[in-house]
């Protein structure tokens, strides 16, 4: 089944955004409340398309400053939603475009599926989880992972892990 490229081009970014937030000792929780704080955007913007306020946001604003602004990656994610980047001075302002604005439905889905899967990897969890099938389940499915260990020398900040799942698959993450 095809994946829509809208869809694919949310969730290619978050995967980037995580990568670098991963990279930078940045943590899911960061991650997950950056793409909340997305959803809560975009829906705005879905519920009141026509309407200006919603569908513009100024990157200093505190609150998009603190919880998207200021992780590595976010602007992909703004930009990848659909926002136009835009330079008024200083300030910069991420704007959708109104008729951009009353079709946010794939973009909607693939933020709210990387905050479920996002919120299933908890510090309890981390290492421990691999999920499989097509992506549409309405809960991740879950398999048997286990655990493997090495340091690797001089990348000490860069947690790597790399399992086999039951069906031979071979998955990494860091």
């Amino acid at each position: 089944e095809a994946v829509d490229p809208a869809q694919e081009k949310v969730l290619s970014a978050v995967e980037d955004l995580r990568n670098r937030c991963s990279d930078t000792g940045r943590s899911n929780e960061e991650v997950v409340a950056a793409l909340k704080m997305c959803v809560l955007y975009t829906e705005n913007i879905a519920a009141n398309p026509a309407e200006p306020k919603f569908r513009r946001i100024k990157a200093s604003n505190k609150a998009f400053a603190a919880k998207i602004g200021a992780l590595p990656g976010a602007d992909e994610i703004m930009l990848a939603i659909g926002f136009e980047a835009e330079k008024e001075g200083e300030e910069t302002f991420f704007t959708l475009p109104e008729a951009k604005a009353s079709q946010l439905t794939a973009e909607i889905a693939a933020l709210k599926s990387s905050i479920a899967y996002g919120s299933a990897v908890s510090a309890d969890t981390l290492g421990q989880i691999v999920t499989s099938g097509t992506g549409e389940e309405e809960e991740p499915q879950f398999e048997e992972v286990y655990h493997l260990s090495s340091q690797m020398e001089g990348h000490q900040g860069d947690v790597r892990g790399v399992c086999v799942t039951q069906d031979g698959r071979l998955v990494t993450a860091s």
